[in-house]
C-alpha cells in the first residue's frame, strides 16, 4: 500500500473511532452522570467516550507529522485473532462452568499463546488468578457472576 493510500486510511479510522467515541458521550449523557457521591450508570461511559474520542483526535491530526511506515505482520495478526478465541470463550461458556473454571481455562491458553514454556507455570499463572478474581469479586466484592451449572 503507498504512503498517500495508507495516510488516508489511518486517517479515516482515526476519525471514525473519533466519532464512535463521540457517540458514546452522547449516549451517556442521556442516560445521565449522577453526582459524585452517587454516580449515575452514564458516567463511566462518558469517560470512556471522552478518552477514545481524544485520543484519536490527538492520533488523527498528529499522524501528519509522522512519516514512519507502519508494517502489519501477519505473525502477530494472526496471534492477535487467536488472543480473542479465550476471550470470546470466556464471554459464552461463563454461564455454563462459571467464572472461575472458565477464567483458569482461557488463562491458561492465553499463557501458552503469550508463549510461557511448559505446564506448570501456566497452570500456576491460570491457577492464581482465578483465586485471585474468586478472592475479589466473590469475597470482598460480593458480586454475583455466574457460578456454572454445578453451583445451583
Amino acid at each position: 500500500m503507498s504512503g498517500a493510500i495508507q495516510f488516508k486510511v489511518k486517517l479515516l479510522f482515526n476519525i471514525l473511532l473519533a466519532a464512535f467515541g463521540l457517540f458514546v458521550m452522547v449516549f451517556s449523557f442521556m442516560i445521565g452522570f449522577g453526582s459524585l457521591n452517587k454516580p449515575g450508570s452514564g458516567l463511566f461511559p462518558f469517560v470512556c467516550g471522552l478518552v477514545i474520542f481524544c485520543l484519536n483526535l490527538w492520533e488523527a491530526f498528529s499522524a501528519s507529522a509522522r512519516t514512519e511506515k507502519s508494517v502489519i505482520h501477519l505473525e502477530k495478526l494472526k496471534l492477535f485473532a487467536l488472543a480473542t478465541i479465550p476471550l470470546i470463550s470466556w464471554m459464552l461458556l461463563a454461564d455454563l462452568l462459571g467464572y472461575v473454571v472458565v477464567t483458569v481455562i482461557c488463562t491458561f491458553m492465553l499463557s501458552k499463546l503469550m508463549g510461557l514454556k511448559g505446564w506448570i507455570p501456566p497452570a500456576l499463572l491460570s491457577a492464581g488468578t482465578a483465586v485471585f478474581c474468586y478472592i475479589l469479586f466473590g469475597v470482598f466484592l460480593i458480586l454475583d457472576l455466574p457460578r456454572g451449572f454445578w453451583a445451583q
